[in-house]
């Protein structure tokens, strides 16, 4: 089980995508927390194209892991771009942070969220779904992160 969950790390470290897809049948079912249950290698193949357009230095490291038969559940800790701290563990909420690379580009975020501000103010960067949670714009975070609040 420890070298097919290494090859399935490696496979994802290494941006190897078919080697990743070669470790799923069409049956699978991959359950994420942070994502809907993915079924089938279609679904998974969409998913890889997806995260690393988002987080081209997207990686992950086991943490611990069980399983038997054919499945494997498999924890591991992500980095990138951004990390999540946890701030609830029941039920589990986590508060996303800026790191290496992610602080590197507050300059950029900065002036973007300057031009739209002049040019279009009434602009907004939502996902189109219904969000009942107050979230900060992105220009709450950029102060935020110049006091030293976010993270």
């Amino acid at each position: 089980m420890r070298l097919v969950e290494r090859a399935w790390v490696n496979s994802i470290n290494q941006r190897s995508k078919e080697s990743f897809l070669d470790f799923h049948a069409e049956s699978t079912v991959l359950y994420d927390p942070t994502l809907e249950s993915l079924k089938g290698r279609l679904a998974l193949d969409k998913m890889w194209t997806d995260l690393f357009s988002m987080f081209p230095d997207y990686h992950i490291r086991r943490v611990r892991s069980f399983g038997q038969d054919d499945w494997i559940c498999l924890e591991v800790e992500e980095s990138g771009l951004i990390t999540p701290i946890v701030t609830q563990e029941r039920p589990k909420l986590v508060r996303w942070t800026l790191i290496g690379k992610g602080e590197d580009t507050l300059p950029i975020l900065e002036g973007y969220s300057s031009f739209m501000k002049k040019w279009h103010p009434n602009a907004t960067l939502k996902n189109h779904r219904a969000d009942s949670v107050k979230r900060p714009s992105l220009l709450e975070l950029v102060e935020q992160r110049k006091q030293g609040i976010g993270g």
